[in-house]
């Protein structure tokens, strides 16, 4: 996966090069918190150019470690993977 994932606040960004003609779609729309609660999304935002497909999550203010889930309809990388994503 040739993907730009970075994390801001409350959003996690990501840019994902297109693999079909497909215009939107939510990447990252799952989380949980630490304790296993689940971590509200509050809504995204999506852009598109010519090759990738730009799309920020947003979710409910927290401040702690969360696990993402990866919405993604053509996954070349199997099931059940799970990425490390430093903050900075």
């Amino acid at each position: 996966m040739d993907w730009d994932i970075s994390v801001t606040q409350q959003s996690v960004s990501v840019a994902a090069k297109k693999w079909d003609d497909r215009r939107r779609h939510t990447f990252l729309n799952s989380a949980v918190k630490a304790d296993g609660t689940t971590l509200k999304y509050t809504g995204g935002s999506f852009s598109d150019d010519d090759q990738y497909l730009f799309a920020t999550e947003n979710f409910e203010n927290y401040d702690g470690k969360a696990k993402i889930y990866l919405s993604y309809y053509f996954n070349p990388i199997g099931k059940n993977i799970e990425l490390n994503i430093p903050l900075k």
